[in-house]
């Protein structure tokens, strides 16, 4: 091979390289957490400004609302034993400093105050855009759907997250008569149009997978899942269980969810990169966001421990090949069912719709 042959297949080689570089997902240097409740503060900001109230009205709907602290992780041990749980390498800013003070409160409850008092939250009330380009939400859903229009939640917000939508139905799996549940398809059906939400009560596995068949009679139908308390659990089962059920699904939310005893024995036998894995190679987000009630013992809800809220995470496989992409939404103050649906609704459609936007 001559000289000018071998620069010719370097070249060749090189430019095909970044090409198929190019059609990889760009990395995106966002906390889907931070996202999400910023969402939530974003929209309470609006009513708050609609009903004439100022920003020390806002703040106190925001902490009324909204738990948030970026130093705090490993939640139900910090507020149930914070002095067994170990600070894993490397720590988050300030983290070891609230985990010694946690260590000399005496109560959960306490220890609750510790964790989302002070002012930890104060980055919730900055300017979203002050953290770089990559927190432009018009980059996400569209021209015209920026804070502000969140803020007001006018017709450019709705209409972007129709357009993005259209071939999405979104899903909601919760207990028969639950308040949050009913809410948050209500809303859903609201912004994104009739038909484009639905709601199914707890049913087993095999009816669950045969209701959900005509929401996916078109090659080109999706479906994004809510599951609520005991429904997070029949989600899993389903996608568990029906291959062509979860190459369907763009992503999976547990609010709530019932994920402990039984549950958690069995996950680990198929809630795995390969048990989970789709036809065509991506990943799929799986995000859990819990509740936590002052006072409640063990801490969390009133009806579920926040120990037992949690996706796990499933090890890496051999191949490399991830299907799971597991993020932890924190937790908001509970109980669940007193929780306005609407307020969350808007916030997962909005946060969910933008991660898959991103991933393409």
């Amino acid at each position: 091979m001559s000289t000018l042959d071998l620069g010719l297949w370097i070249t060749s080689a090189g430019l095909a390289l970044y090409a198929g570089w190019l059609t990889l997902p760009s990395a995106v240097a966002l906390d889907w957490e931070r996202l999400f409740k910023t969402t939530l503060i974003t929209q309470l900001r609006g009513e708050v400004q609609a009903s004439g109230g100022d920003d020390a009205a806002w703040l106190a709907a925001g902490r009324q609302r909204v738990y948030f602290n970026p130093a705090a992780r490993a939640l139900a041990a910090r507020l149930e034993d914070p002095a067994s749980s170990p600070i894993v390498a490397p720590a988050l800013p300030n983290e070891r400093a609230l985990v010694e003070e946690l260590i000399q409160t005496p109560s959960a409850e306490d220890r609750l105050a510790v964790i989302f008092g002070r002012g930890a939250d104060e980055a919730l009330y900055e300017d979203p855009m002050s953290l770089g380009p990559d927190w432009d939400l018009t980059g996400m859903l569209g021209v015209g759907a920026d804070w502000d229009a969140l803020a007001a939640w006018g017709e450019p917000v709705t209409a972007a997250l129709r357009r993005r939508n259209t071939l999405t139905r979104w899903v909601v799996v919760g207990p028969a008569e639950d308040p949050l549940s009913e809410g948050l398809v209500n809303e859903l059906s609201e912004v994104l149009g009739e038909g484009r939400a639905a709601r199914f009560d707890l049913l087993a596995i095999d009816p669950l997978c045969d209701a959900l068949a005509p929401l996916i009679s078109e090659p080109a139908d999706r479906l994004v899942f809510i599951g609520v308390g005991e429904g997070a659990a029949r989600i899993v089962a389903a996608l568990g269980a029906d291959a062509s059920l979860r190459d369907r699904a763009r992503a999976v939310v547990s609010v709530g969810g019932a994920l402990g005893g039984e549950v958690a024995a069995r996950l680990p036998s198929f809630f795995t990169h390969e048990g989970m894995d789709t036809e065509l190679a991506r990943l799929t987000p799986w995000w859990h966001l819990a509740f936590v009630t002052p006072g409640v013992s063990p801490p969390g809800d009133v009806d579920q421990p926040l120990a037992e809220t949690a996706w796990p995470a499933p090890p890496a496989p051999p191949s490399g090949r991830l299907a799971l992409e597991i993020v932890d939404l924190g937790v908001l103050p509970g109980p669940r069912a007193a929780y306005p649906p609407r307020l969350l609704a808007r916030g997962l459609l909005v946060s969910l719709t933008a991660r898959l936007v991103l991933m393409g």
